[in-house]
């Protein structure tokens, strides 16, 4: 039996599965996007732990406006914020060794964060904040080598 179109094979010569050249490029395909999730989760991870310093930072700065603003502590001979922002030890900050006690209401014990001084604290991330006690200020030390990308704004006296 002949064929007149050559393109055209008999049903049992037809080919029914996928061509080496096929399978090659769905695997390329498949581990192209395997590569773009990884760099992308990545970079939400790095975003993530910025975002994480940010937020304690934002919640001190509250917690310092906050004390300032207590009815309590209007007297005008108390000092209008605290000496210290805890009396946790230097080192790691841990469920014994809570921070910002003073300004929070339960302290925080955040993994990666530790206490480098007195008024001192470094981030995940590796900023260096320090609080002043006499502007009320929390914020990322200027020669802070490893700071995050994100800018910190100043606790204003209330």
């Amino acid at each position: 039996m002949r064929f007149s179109n050559p393109m055209i094979l008999p049903e049992a010569k037809r080919s029914h599965g996928y061509t080496r050249l096929g399978m090659a490029f769905a695997v390329l395909l498949v581990v192209f996007g395997m590569l773009l999730a990884v760099t992308k989760f990545l970079d939400l991870s790095d975003l993530m732990e910025g975002s994480m310093d940010e937020g304690v930072v934002k919640a001190v700065q509250e917690g310092i406006s906050a004390y300032a603003r207590n009815p309590k502590r209007s007297s005008r001979s108390a000092p209008p914020y605290p000496d210290v922002l805890d009396e946790a030890d230097v080192g790691d900050s841990t469920p014994d060794n809570l921070f910002f006690f003073y300004v929070l209401p339960k302290g925080v014990a955040v993994e990666g964060w530790s206490k480098t001084g007195k008024k001192e604290y470094r981030s995940p991330s590796g900023g260096t904040y320090v609080y002043d006690s006499l502007s009320g200020s929390f914020a990322l030390q200027a020669a802070s080598r490893d700071a995050p990308k994100y800018d910190v704004a100043r606790i204003q006296r209330p």
